[in-house]
């Protein structure tokens, strides 16, 4: 997020519409995002400053998405990785989001080292996003197995764990990142959870 909004923040600043540093841009799409979260926060930085349009908008999530993601590994996933890989064979990644972005970030994280497919939903049509199983279930038919031998691990209780767990699949909820505090009822909850990788 933080380096797509920079590469935003610089597009904007080279426009010379605004009355805003680079970094103040920035500042103020990062202020967006804390005070409500993903969405509709170029549209609203836009309209705020009495520059919204459909094209600038559409602009704005253009370079969003297809900007190379400045990220890295958190600490100890590489070592996590490749642990499991040698332990367990086949590793899969199933990712939800715009095609185009979350192939940036598996291109940036050289993800494809670690797992033998990765698998961004929205290849399949957007309704293949979690909670669908549809990913799960080929990813079964692929290694030849029933869903109750697949272990997933993810981090989000709102559409994570629900539609796995009745299926059979065993569920891990890693209880870290943005969906860290939230608790809902037992259907949306993985069977274990950890608190750290």
């Amino acid at each position: 997020v933080e380096s797509g909004f920079k590469e935003i923040s610089k597009y904007l600043n080279g426009l010379n519409i605004l009355n805003f540093s680079e970094n103040e841009i920035y500042l103020n799409l990062m202020n967006i995002l804390e005070r409500k979260g993903r969405g509709r926060i170029f549209d609203e930085f836009l309209k705020k400053n009495n520059i919204k349009s459909k094209n600038l908008v559409k602009k704005c999530l253009s370079i969003y998405r297809k900007h190379k993601p400045n990220i890295k590994l958190n600490e100890n996933v590489e070592e996590i990785l490749c642990l499991f890989k040698k332990k367990y064979g086949n590793l899969y990644l199933v990712t939800d989001g715009n095609l185009i972005a979350q192939r940036n970030k598996i291109k940036a994280l050289n993800l494809n080292k670690y797992f033998y497919k990765t698998l961004p939903t929205h290849q399949y049509g957007t309704k293949h996003s979690k909670p669908s199983t549809y990913v799960f279930e080929k990813i079964c038919k692929w290694e030849k197995i029933e869903m109750h031998n697949l272990v997933y691990i993810g981090d989000n209780p709102y559409k994570d764990f629900v539609n796995l767990k009745k299926l059979g699949a065993i569920t891990i909820r890693l209880n870290q990142g943005m969906f860290k505090n939230v608790n809902l009822s037992e259907k949306f909850m993985a069977d274990f959870q950890v608190d750290n990788i």
